[in-house]
């Protein structure tokens, strides 16, 4: 085989093994793209699942409580304890019940009970009839439990009067979801209000019953969410605020207005929340919807899910983010055995295609053909480090005379010498070589 064939040969040989590679390569990227955003929202999926699991047992408490409470209301079980009693069945009621806050009642006069249990530290107990004020009573010396008689809790819109005239027409047992608001007897804490008009058959009288939830309870939910150390869960409302948890040391919400934690959108700007609350949108008022969206952020492609969670109505909504995955799903499994062989093919074939090209260009250095007119221009600029001047050989050795057939001698030996690949050319002088 002609050394010309054979370099047509290794191109195209080269070609192939250039084109399967590169075509491994692409492959083993799409594929890793693809597995990413599947690995992410399977991530997300598990987390979405959680915190679902985790509504529904607090949508749970929340109705268990309420219904404990009204039956207490009911029976007349209100007017007929005492406070000390009253007080010991709400610490039984809460002790079962981590996720509730607080629990408050107001009646037609404007009675309000609150019972606020923290940790089983403190018992706060709060009536407006009582004339005892800022003076605690202690109720069980080992526990530290204290009930305090004095301040009315009339100044908090969920526990008033005013609230109770608003419940008047509504049907009895339906609820009444409030915003985000203070907490009664923690107005340093933010909490969701749950409201139920209920009516005591004993005594004839109507309550207004309030459950809360506090901030705190959910974040510690989102503490507990995390799958893996690199999603992260953030919690925001529908008009606009973010709670920034950031914000809060130890675990500590007393050392935080209302407005410490809620801030806006945009004061977030250049955070992982910010990238992914872009994408946002409420398409949709049921508590069933959950949207999944791609994003960047720093250079890097995260996956966010935005879930509406059991508190939707009251504006509350959760994003978890988790990112798409990086290079290293690129050599796992087949899949990086695919990537691995092709970047070898690869790097063999360009290298190969390197030598081919080298091997032809110097077999195919060849002198441009030239015009008449460059022809003379060249000559006329007489000798350079690529030009030179000889004198012709034309002498017959035997004959002592110009022979055309020495000419023709001569050329085809320079013919000869430009065919070889950068070898040497040998020219007879004398007739024994």
């Amino acid at each position: 085989m002609s050394s010309k064939k054979s370099i047509r040969l290794g191109f195209v040989i080269t070609s192939l093994f250039l084109f399967i590679s590169v075509f491994g390569l692409i492959y083993a990227v799409l594929i890793a793209k693809q597995q990413r955003v599947k690995t992410a929202k399977s991530q997300l999926g598990l987390l979405v699942e959680k915190a679902s699991l985790e509504n529904k047992m607090e949508q749970s408490s929340l109705f268990f409580t309420i219904n404990v409470v009204k039956g207490l209301i009911n029976n007349g079980l209100l007017e007929n304890n005492s406070k000390e009693d009253l007080v010991n069945k709400f610490l039984s009621l809460v002790s079962e019940v981590p996720q509730i806050a607080a629990i408050s009642y107001v009646d037609e006069t404007g009675k309000t009970f609150l019972f606020k249990y923290d940790k089983g530290d403190m018992v706060t107990y709060l009536t407006p009839d009582d004339s005892i004020p800022e003076k605690p009573l202690i109720i069980d010396k080992k526990s530290k439990n204290f009930f305090f008689e004095g301040d009315s809790i009339i100044q908090y819109p969920v526990t008033s009067l005013l609230s109770y005239s608003n419940h008047l027409t509504a049907p009895y047992d339906s609820i009444k979801r409030y915003p985000l608001q203070a907490i009664p007897g923690a107005s340093k804490s933010n909490g969701v209000a749950y409201s139920v008009r209920s009516h005591d058959s004993i005594f004839a009288k109507d309550y207004i019953l309030t459950v809360y939830m506090s901030l705190k309870r959910i974040y510690n939910f989102i503490s507990s969410l995390h799958i893996t150390d690199s999603s992260s869960t953030f919690i925001y409302t529908s008009d606009g605020r973010y709670f920034d948890f950031n914000k809060i040391s130890n675990n500590d919400f007393s050392s935080l207005t209302a407005e410490g934690y809620l801030v806006p959108w945009d004061s977030m700007n250049g955070t992982l929340f910010y990238s992914a609350i872009k994408q946002w949108k409420p398409e949709s008022g049921t508590d069933s919807l959950t949207s999944y969206h791609s994003f960047e952020h720093l250079g890097k492609d995260y996956l966010a899910a935005f879930y509406p969670g059991a508190d939707y109505k009251n504006g509350v909504w959760t994003c978890y983010v988790v990112p798409e995955g990086d290079f290293e799903v690129l050599v796992q499994g087949s899949l990086g055995a695919i990537f691995i062989l092709s970047a070898i093919f690869l790097l063999i074939s360009v290298g190969a295609v390197l030598f081919l090209l080298r091997k032809f260009l110097m077999k195919n250095i060849a002198l441009e053909p030239l015009t008449e007119k460059e022809l003379q221009l060249l000559i006329k600029k007489g000798e350079n480090d690529k030009v030179e001047f000889k004198s012709t050989i034309r002498m017959n050795l035997h004959s002592n005379k110009p022979g055309k057939e020495i000419e023709l001698a001569w050329l085809k030996s320079v013919v000869a010498f430009c065919n070889t690949e950068g070898g040497r050319i040998f020219i007879g002088v004398k007739d024994d070589g």
